[in-house]
């Protein structure tokens, strides 16, 4: 979840209180370095239900807008073009060492919206920010929370490059998993877990990779 973005500045201790009544835990996940401070700060404030994850997202490591409903306060509230923000390694290792962070991300790669005019120098950086976060993840011993979209070829080359420094036993998740049959088996077998998006209630596109998929690895 992304509670601690600015989308639920008028009821967010609301719509937690509802989800902790129902037995319904939560993890913020973080998508840069303010949203991933957030989210620690937020669940620091509860003894138990509230987690975080903190990251840089791919798409926000190269030039990018940013909605005002994620960020929120003062300028940021109406929303902006980033320049990119540069992983710092020493910032998000002080958030990751909080008992309360439970995986480091949204991190991966996402081509979708690399312009063709810069697609190699967006990927590279896409690609050096996350060797940076696994790397993260490899030092504070906790999984991985993996975003990808159309790039799932070299995101699992780059994973299999660092097999000796993901977690074990389970090394993460990849969220919204939309990739192959290939792809699944691929991640399956460096110890990933997956989830998938709403989309599945109404499109058949997913049901032959989901069926090829260990139930305890949903």
């Amino acid at each position: 979840t992304h509670v601690q973005f600015a989308a639920y500045d008028q009821d967010r201790e609301a719509v937690i209180k509802r989800a902790l009544d129902a037995g319904v835990w939560m993890v913020n996940v973080g998508t840069q370095s303010d949203t991933s401070r957030a989210a620690v700060e937020l669940a620091r404030k509860y003894e138990k239900g509230l987690y975080a994850a903190v990251g840089l997202h791919p798409v926000h490591t190269a030039k990018s807008y940013h909605d005002p409903k994620e960020l929120g306060g003062g300028e940021a509230s109406k929303g902006f073009t980033s320049r990119g923000e540069d992983f710092d390694y020493d910032y998000y290792l002080q958030l990751a060492r909080d008992p309360k962070v439970v995986a480091i991300g949204e991190c991966g790669l996402d081509y979708f919206r690399v312009g063709k005019e810069n697609e190699k120098s967006s990927a590279e950086k896409q690609k050096e920010a996350f060797l940076r976060q696994i790397r993260l993840a490899h030092e504070v011993g906790k999984p991985l929370m993996i975003h990808c979209r159309e790039a799932y070829d070299d995101l699992i080359a780059i994973l299999q490059e660092c097999k000796n420094l993901l977690v074990s036993p389970t090394p993460g998740v990849a969220h919204f998993f939309a990739g192959s049959k290939k792809h699944a088996q691929e991640l399956l077998g460096l110890g990933f877990c997956f989830t998938f998006g709403g989309v599945v209630t109404f499109a058949r596109d997913y049901d032959d990779v989901i069926k090829t998929i260990p139930d305890d690895r949903i």
